[in-house]
C-alpha cells in the first residue's frame, strides 16, 4: 500500500482549493455577536483573559486569550486578520486531514478524506465568524495530535492535546482515542501504561482548572 503524499502531488490541494473557494466570500463578513463580548473581554482584562473565570464555564485561554488579543492588538485590520487566520487553520487542518487518511489508508483515501471534510457545510462559516477560531484551533490541535501519537510522540502529543482542550472542551471526547491509538489500529501497543498516565493526568489537571467542571 503506498502511504506517501507529498507536496509534489497536485491532488492534495485539490481539497484545499474546494475549501477557498467556498470560505474567501467569507471575508467580507463583520464581525457578529460573540467576537464583540471576546473583544471586550480582552479590552478590559488583558492578559486575565488567560486565566480560569469562575462566572465562565468555558476556559479557552488559546482561543479566547490569546486569539482575541492578537485580533485586539490589530486595530482596524483585526477582523481581516482573523479571517486570514481562521482560513489558515482551516486549510492546515485539511492538510492534515489528507495526510492522516494517508498515513492510515493510502494516499487515494488521503486525499478523498480532505475532499470529504473540505465542504461540510460548517467550514465556510467558520472562516466567516471570527470566533469560530474555537472550532478550527480545537480541530487543528487535535489533529497534530493524532499524527505525533502516530509517530510515537507521546510527550508532543499530550502537549498539542492540551492546547486543543484549552481552545474548545468538546476534544476531550478523543483523548481516550489518542490514548489506545495503536490498539484502534491493531498495532502493537508500546509503553501503554505511561501513555494511560499521561493522557490520565492531562485530563486530570485540565478539570482542576476548568470552571465549568468544578
Amino acid at each position: 500500500m503506498d502511504t506517501r503524499c507529498g507536496l509534489k502531488d497536485c491532488r492534495l490541494f485539490l481539497p484545499v482549493l474546494v475549501v477557498l473557494a467556498a470560505a474567501v466570500p467569507c471575508f467580507a463578513f463583520a464581525f457578529l455577536w460573540d467576537d464583540y463580548w471576546f473583544l471586550k473581554a480582552a479590552m478590559a482584562q488583558g492578559l486575565g483573559t488567560l486565566l480560569p473565570d469562575r462566572a465562565d464555564p468555558f476556559y479557552r485561554p488559546v482561543s479566547r486569550g490569546v486569539y482575541f488579543l492578537l485580533i485586539l492588538l490589530a486595530g482596524d485590520k483585526g477582523r481581516i486578520l482573523g479571517h486570514v487566520l481562521n482560513a489558515f487553520f482551516l486549510v492546515s487542518s485539511i492538510l492534515l486531514v489528507v495526510f492522516l487518511g494517508a498515513r492510515l489508508a493510502g494516499q487515494r483515501a488521503g486525499v478523498l478524506g480532505g475532499v470529504t471534510f473540505a465542504p461540510l457545510g460548517a467550514t465556510p462559516f467558520l472562516v466567516g465568524w471570527v470566533g469560530g477560531d474555537q472550532d478550527l484551533l480545537g480541530i487543528l490541535f487535535l489533529l497534530t495530535a493524532l499524527h505525533l501519537q502516530l509517530s510515537g510522540k507521546t510527550a508532543a502529543a499530550v502537549g498539542a492535546t492540551a492546547l486543543s482542550l484549552l481552545s474548545k472542551e468538546t476534544a476531550i471526547v478523543l483523548v481516550p482515542v489518542l490514548a489506545v491509538l495503536d490498539w484502534i489500529l491493531g498495532c502493537r501497543p508500546c509503553r501503554l501504561s505511561r501513555r494511560f498516565a499521561a493522557y490520565g493526568g492531562l485530563v486530570v489537571v485540565w478539570a482542576l482548572v476548568q470552571p465549568g467542571v468544578q
